[in-house]
């Protein structure tokens, strides 16, 4: 919210110091120096200014993902091991190796994207697109402890296994049951689901 705020600031220093700025954000992002301000975190401002300044410059943000995808590809696999080695951000290493590993998944998940579409496999990519918004915005509200809750009680948290599996399986479990949460209000309760979404 704080972010939307302060869009027409970021609108100015994005249309003076173009790309300087992002780079700025990237370093606060990745060395994690940044004033704790809640709900103004150095994530948000980053990857705000980073889809706002494809917007302002016209550029074409996946066309120029596009020019990272191989290595991105590549170190995806490792980054992510690591991270299950290290136990995500609960040591130091795999603190300072998340911004990484999230700015590497964002780049490979598009670009993989990008290209199942080029491969004509965009009708089935379209036929999901009718979740994409409320899966964004209640994946983290309950999707996720939902997830996560259902797995732990599953596969437990006492070895580096079941850890592994939890942290890969939440986030295809959590997509699953947002899906299924908006197939029940779509029946259900659809004049609830459209306040929900903005009749998306």
């Amino acid at each position: 919210m704080v972010i939307i705020v302060l869009t027409p600031i970021i609108h100015v220093l994005l249309r003076h110091l173009k790309c300087w700025i992002l780079l700025l954000f990237a370093g606060c992002y990745i060395t994690g120096i940044w004033p704790y301000i809640h709900g103004f975190s150095i994530t948000a401002m980053f990857f705000f200014s980073l889809g706002a300044y494809f917007s302002i410059n016209h550029k074409d943000m996946v066309g120029e993902l596009n020019r990272f995808r191989i290595p991105a590809y590549i170190l995806y696999v490792p980054i992510t091991v690591a991270m299950l080695l290290l136990d995500s951000r609960n040591t130091w290493l795999g603190d300072h190796l998340y911004p990484f590993y999230i700015m590497i998944s964002v780049i490979a998940v598009v670009c993989l994207f990008a290209d199942l579409t080029l491969r004509g496999h965009y009708n089935k990519l379209k036929e999901m697109q009718c979740y994409t918004f409320f899966i964004y915005g209640a994946h983290a509200v309950f999707g996720l402890r939902i997830a996560k809750g259902m797995l732990h009680l599953v596969l437990g948290q006492t070895h580096w296994i079941g850890i592994s599996a939890s942290y890969l399986l939440s986030i295809v479990l959590s997509v699953l049951i947002c899906i299924c949460s908006q197939k029940l209000l779509y029946r259900f309760c659809p004049k609830l689901l459209n306040l929900l979404v903005g009749s998306r």
